[in-house]
């Protein structure tokens, strides 16, 4: 029996890796979204949607469609948080156009000399700082490290954290989506 149950799993696994492979392939183009948000898009359908409209937990294949696109993303993250930490960095114009903006007063001149704005700025940063608790306290439950009790906080802080994860990852899309349309 349990070799029926590793073979099945096997079977299912290599699955959700082709079926993961040849969405990315005919989608990421046409929707001209990187590999980062990709994995996020299939994270999000694939642990929200059981949740919310189903109202029950992610399971069979779409649990090993989660799991297949978990690593993708957190790998992803890695990259980009090492390929865009430079360019996202906080400079002093951010911050005199933070002053001026808590003080509420016009900027005398264009706040932005780089290509990136500070709203994008903050939310990349937001990013990495609500997938931390999202990735850790997932990882962390697969270990026999925690009780019954501790099982349950990690849940729902992958839960909660995924969602503003989710929440801040969408404004984040449409301020890059934004920029790139008025360029």
């Amino acid at each position: 029996m349990e070799k029926v149950v590793a073979l099945s799993c096997v079977f299912g696994l290599g699955m959700s890796f082709a079926l993961l492979g040849s969405l990315s392939v005919k989608l990421m183009p046409r929707l001209k979204i990187d590999t980062a948000r990709f994995g996020f898009v299939i994270l999000a359908v694939t642990g929200f949607v059981p949740a919310l409209i189903l109202g029950e937990h992610s399971t069979g294949y779409l649990l090993m469609l989660h799991l297949t696109a978990a690593p993708v993303f957190a790998v992803s993250l890695v990259v980009l948080t090492l390929m865009w930490a430079h360019r996202c960095r906080f400079t002093q114009s951010d911050w005199r156009w933070l002053l001026c903006l808590m003080r509420r007063e016009a900027a005398s001149k264009k706040p932005y000399p780089e290509s990136v704005d500070f709203g994008q700025k903050v939310f990349f940063w937001l990013i990495i700082l609500f997938a931390l608790p999202a990735i850790l306290s997932i990882t962390l439950s697969m270990f026999p490290l925690f009780g019954t009790g501790g099982q349950e906080f990690l849940s729902q802080t992958h839960r909660y954290s995924a969602l503003l994860l989710a929440l801040v990852v969408i404004v984040h899309t449409y301020l890059v989506f934004r920029t790139q349309m008025t360029e």
